[in-house]
């Protein structure tokens, strides 16, 4: 009777997980139409206010544990989340839906390389075979008619790429000696800081801003951000990272299917198999996890550090 509820609580959390990839991945096409009348930095601002206010519990409950250290790593990691957000997202302005997510979603990957640079870590030999299914990838992608090669655009998500994997490195370091919830808080704020600085020195708010776009950044704020980390989070809590991640990983592809049905982006086979060579790469990276011999890069958590 006890294994049965347990498959049977795995499961609505895998179907949960699920819906937060679809979420996550529906967010590229909302972040592309905000965009279109709300400035970044003032999108970045609302949206990481929210966690911050959100999570906010968590400086109370563990508010005997924020010493020098805990706000230490939050100003590395909230300054690492900015710039891979704006850096994300500047580059959606230049590029399509569809390959904005998709070279994103390439962090995972980086993340073993970004170790070996950092920490020296070995690098597992499934993690070589998946840089080259990734290269390979991006070059399908690149090439299908319509979307022109590799564009500004797609450069700035691959460099937006390169700040999640580190984000990945910096709080995985930090969460040895930080608490991840409180920590999660404290990054979102200091991350929320720094856009509002640069939105209220640099940027316009909009005065009149139609009604669709208002209900578009609050899925964004509430439902893609605050509520899709804490499923997550709750995911992590009753299946393995792996299994978590892997699902996560489906983020791309929704992501995809959002870009072209509701904003015409460009598709044929090579974006298919494109897409299934980075999607497949970044699951055998989860794998390493289970098969990767001692002191081997172990990325299984990247998913989960991208959003926290």
């Amino acid at each position: 009777m006890a294994n049965c509820l347990t498959r049977h609580r795995q499961g609505l959390v895998s179907l949960m997980l699920l819906l937060t990839a679809a979420v996550w991945g529906s967010s590229c096409l909302l972040m592309k139409n905000v965009q279109e009348e709300i400035p970044l930095n003032y999108v970045l601002a609302i949206r990481f206010s929210v966690v911050g206010l959100g999570l906010a519990y968590y400086l109370y409950a563990y508010r005997q544990k924020l010493n020098w250290t805990a706000w230490k790593c939050a100003l590395i990691t909230g300054s690492i989340v900015y710039l891979a957000y704006s850096i994300q997202y500047y580059g959606l302005h230049f590029t399509t839906v569809s390959k904005n997510a998709v070279f994103t979603a390439l962090y995972v990957v980086m993340v073993p390389f970004l170790a070996w640079l950092v920490y020296r870590e070995r690098i597992s030999w499934i993690v070589y075979l998946a840089a080259v299914a990734c290269f390979l990838g991006v070059s399908l992608i690149s090439g299908l008619s319509g979307l022109g090669g590799l564009n500004k655009g797609d450069l700035w998500s691959l460099l937006g790429a390169v700040f999640y994997a580190g984000n990945f490195l910096a709080v995985t370091k930090c969460a040895e000696e930080v608490e991840i919830m409180p920590l999660t808080c404290l990054q979102f704020s200091v991350a929320a800081l720094y856009a509002w600085i640069a939105a209220l020195t640099t940027e316009t708010f909009p005065q009149e801003i139609h009604a669709a776009i208002w209900g578009q950044l609050a899925w964004l704020a509430v439902m893609a951000t605050l509520v899709a980390m804490t499923a997550m989070n709750l995911g992590i809590k009753y299946v393995s990272s792996s299994h978590t991640a892997i699902i996560l990983a489906t983020e791309s592809f929704f992501a995809c299917v959002t870009g072209i049905v509701f904003r015409g982006d460009p598709w044929g086979w090579q974006l298919i198999v494109g897409v299934s060579l980075i999607v497949g790469a970044v699951i055998a990276t989860q794998l390493v996890k289970d098969s990767a011999p001692a002191g081997a890069v172990q990325p299984a958590l990247a998913s989960e550090a991208r959003a926290a």
